[in-house]
């Protein structure tokens, strides 16, 4: 089934994710005083992924107005969410949901629904990305499936992300000791994300984009 494609502007909520500049800037957060400094960069990164995920809308929205899209910057922004979300985010986030459904074990179903959203977004991930890299773009038909499949993601993205700023991390900030903060610190990598290093939201389109065709030559 096709997903409804909604501007995201409208769903972002009065949370980090209204940092989000349409036509660049910087995308340092802004002063957090008295939050974790793990928090401010787990928020940081669902403002660089909301980004990413409203340009890719953008070129699906595209494709299916008048069959034009970058197809390399699709596959190169679905390509990047199999690996700075997979690899240091999710785990950071993982250990907070342990922590508060030890604190609030009433969260305990809400909680297991987002690890489980982990697992399938990986899944989910991998199979658009092999979408993208095996069907036609300009076959109507291969149009039609990744219009879909696309949109399927960016949905299943989105309301993750919202799930987790509407409750998860205004609770995690009220909850979890300075101790278990540094323990998710622990959890994450001290490694930036590559990508947004420039401050640029368009300089980062380009650099996941040569990224991954650096990776991927064709």
């Amino acid at each position: 089934m096709q997903a409804k494609l909604v501007p995201f502007a409208i769903q972002r909520r009065a949370s980090s994710l209204r940092h989000v500049r349409e036509h660049g800037g910087s995308v340092a957060v802004n002063e957090n005083r008295g939050v974790p400094s793990a928090l401010v960069q787990l928020r940081q990164d669902h403002t660089n992924f909301a980004f990413l995920l409203d340009a890719l809308e953008r070129e699906v929205n595209s494709l299916a107005a008048d069959g034009r899209g970058d197809a390399p910057l699709m596959l190169s922004i679905v390509a990047y969410f199999e690996g700075y979300p997979a690899i240091y985010h999710h785990p950071a986030e993982d250990v907070i949901y342990g922590h508060l459904l030890c604190h609030v074990p009433t969260f305990g179903e809400r909680i297991f629904a987002l690890l489980k959203d982990h697992e399938q977004l990986a899944g989910h991930t991998g199979h658009v990305r092999s979408v993208l890299e095996i069907t036609d773009i300009h076959d109507p038909a291969g149009r039609r499936r990744i219009i879909d499949e696309v949109g399927d993601f960016i949905a299943d993205e989105r309301r993750h992300m919202s799930a987790e700023e509407q409750s998860f991390f205004p609770n995690a900030a009220r909850y979890l000791t300075t101790e278990q903060w540094a323990e998710v610190g622990r959890a994450r990598p001290q490694v930036k994300d590559r990508a947004f290093l420039n401050g640029g939201f368009d300089q980062a389109l380009s650099e996941i984009k040569l990224a991954y065709l650096g990776r991927n030559p064709r």
